[in-house]
């Protein structure tokens, strides 16, 4: 009785054969990625931070605008002398922003702003602005200290 015996032959190069990648070629991927990961980490941070800044700045600009509902929802009205800080209950500025009349600023009950320019600082920043009448509508002055 015949016996058929038979090795099989290699037909892959010696390079195909190999799989995977050695721990050294790992730990180079992992370096550079380190590297790279601790470049662009600190621009991001303060990307964010200007983001939050700009986030704060627009949210100053807008409750300012809304001043003349409040008047007109309490049912009397607001004056802020000239230094004085501007609050009021339900004014809610950002956190570490402040807001001072550097005019006097007067809202009637029925919400017409008389108009007055403001100093809004907070998160490094300093705007001079001023509220129009009759709606405060709020335009950011360019000379501002």
């Amino acid at each position: 009785m015949p016996i058929l015996a038979y090795c099989r032959r290699r037909t892959e190069p010696a390079a195909l054969a190999m799989r995977g990648f050695s721990l050294l070629e790992l730990l180079v991927v992992l370096v550079l990625l380190g590297l790279a990961a601790g470049l662009i980490a600190p621009s991001l941070s303060r990307t964010a931070d200007r983001v939050q800044a700009a986030g704060d700045r627009d949210d100053v600009l807008r409750r300012i605008q809304g001043l003349p509902a409040m008047a007109r929802q309490a049912g009397r009205p607001f004056r802020w002398e000239a230094g004085s800080l501007v609050e009021r209950p339900g004014i809610v500025w950002p956190s570490g922003w402040r807001v001072v009349a550097l005019t006097p600023l007067e809202l009637a009950a029925n919400g017409w702003c008389e108009g007055g320019q403001l100093q809004a600082q907070g998160a490094g920043l300093s705007m001079r602005l001023e509220a129009l009448a009759p709606d405060c509508r709020v335009v950011e002055l360019t000379d501002a200290p």
